[in-house]
């Protein structure tokens, strides 16, 4: 349902709908790097990636590229090596 009310907000700049950006960029909120997800979800989400070869949920920042959602895409990405990740940006 969350994703839901954010798929709504989703707007990217110009007229592409999605953006690359490098992960260095994000921003974690001190809020979201003080409560980790469970192991359990970063496994399922991991798998999904290592069968599908696409991330499972989206990662979306704000204008000032601070995470929103996909805090889990953003882990597995960065576990992975990844230089940039795709994103989508709310209004």
């Amino acid at each position: 349902m969350l994703l839901q009310s954010l798929a709504k907000l989703i707007v990217t700049p110009g007229t592409n709908s999605t953006n690359i950006i490098p992960l260095s960029k994000i921003k974690i909120s001190p809020a979201m790097l003080s409560h980790p997800p469970k192991p359990y979800k970063i496994a399922q989400r991991y798998t999904y990636y290592l069968h599908n070869q696409q991330f499972q949920s989206p990662i979306i920042l704000d204008q000032n590229y601070n995470l929103l959602d996909g805090y889990i895409t953003y882990l597995i990405a960065k576990m992975m090596g990844h230089k940039t990740v795709t994103v989508k940006f709310a209004k």
